[in-house]
């Protein structure tokens, strides 16, 4: 989203915001190991909940820190699942919005300005593979997560 793209006919897209309004965010610990590619149903041991937020996608530029979604105080230990929900934002410039793209295409000297809007609400749960690049793992000297 920082560093934008060109699609296959040329255009250069690139993002001036992209908003994702993320709720009901949590992170377990699990027992065994969650493994979204199966029927198995989530089974944790412990589970902490983060506070719902919109947060930009497209903050700062390509060398800028990863996105922080939110934090919280709570036990150490390995959170190997997370699960969130994307819902309509209820303030904000996104207001009513699950998703919104703000930016612009050019190709041959042509710039179109786009505002994308999505309002369909969509949930999400990972395991432990997608948790770690995730860096969802707390340790007992820093008790958030």
């Amino acid at each position: 989203m920082r560093q934008g793209f060109t699609s296959k006919d040329g255009w250069q897209i690139s993002f001036d915001h992209v908003y994702a309004h993320l709720s009901e965010i949590k992170a377990y610990q699990t027992n065994p190991p969650f493994d979204p590619d199966t029927e198995a149903p989530l089974q944790s041991t412990s589970e902490v909940t983060l506070p719902a937020e919109t947060v930009d996608l497209a903050a700062g530029d390509e060398n800028a820190a990863p996105v922080s979604v939110s934090e919280t105080e709570a036990p150490a230990g390995h959170y190997n699942a997370l699960a969130w929900k994307m819902t309509p934002a209820e303030d904000g410039p996104a207001a009513g919005q699950v998703l919104m793209l703000v930016g612009q295409a050019i190709k041959d000297g042509k710039t179109v300005e786009f505002t994308l809007s999505f309002d369909r609400e969509l949930a999400y749960t990972c395991g432990e593979l997608s948790v770690m690049s995730a860096k969802a793992s707390l340790n007992p000297d820093k008790r958030q997560i």
